[in-house]
């Protein structure tokens, strides 16, 4: 089974729609795939959302997820915005980084590889990497979204 976890009425051929936080009911390691799309920025707590996905997933099963990204204006436009998302938002989530970093400040049980990117404005889009990567450092409204693969190790 794949699950689309969100907020609102979206649906896609394949996923079956789920609330953030109503997973109880789903045995461990029985989900194929995990793709969420607005749901970082608005889960009451990340490390808990995170570690469920974990949860949920076999080793090697993915979880898709892409939010607003923290600068865009797009970000802050739902009133369920609790948070901004960057590209270092989901760093927790890597056992290796938490190590790496001496993270204690929570329990977390998760472990994946991460991987990221942007959605950028059009315009940026026909520019060299380089210039891409200027622009997302120092223009806010850039990047308009995040986009992160998580895959269970």
């Amino acid at each position: 089974m794949k699950i689309l976890f969100t907020y609102g009425v979206d649906s896609r051929d394949g996923l079956t729609p789920k609330l953030p936080g109503v997973t109880s009911d789903i045995p461990s390691e029985s989900i194929e795939e995990i793709q969420g799309e607005g749901v970082l920025e608005k889960v009451p707590s990340l490390l808990t959302f995170i570690d469920e996905c974990y949860r949920l997933l076999p080793a090697g099963g993915k979880a898709i997820f892409s939010a607003p990204y923290y600068a865009s204006s797009k970000a802050w436009t739902s009133p369920l915005t609790i948070r901004g998302i960057t590209e270092y938002s989901l760093n927790f989530s890597d056992k290796t980084w938490r190590e790496a970093n001496k993270f204690t400040e929570a329990t977390v049980l998760a472990d994946f590889e991460i991987q990221g990117s942007f959605a950028i404005e059009d315009s940026c889009m026909q520019r060299s990497e380089e210039a891409r990567q200027f622009w997302i450092n120092k223009y806010l409204n850039v990047a308009q979204c995040v986009l992160f693969t998580l895959i269970k190790r």
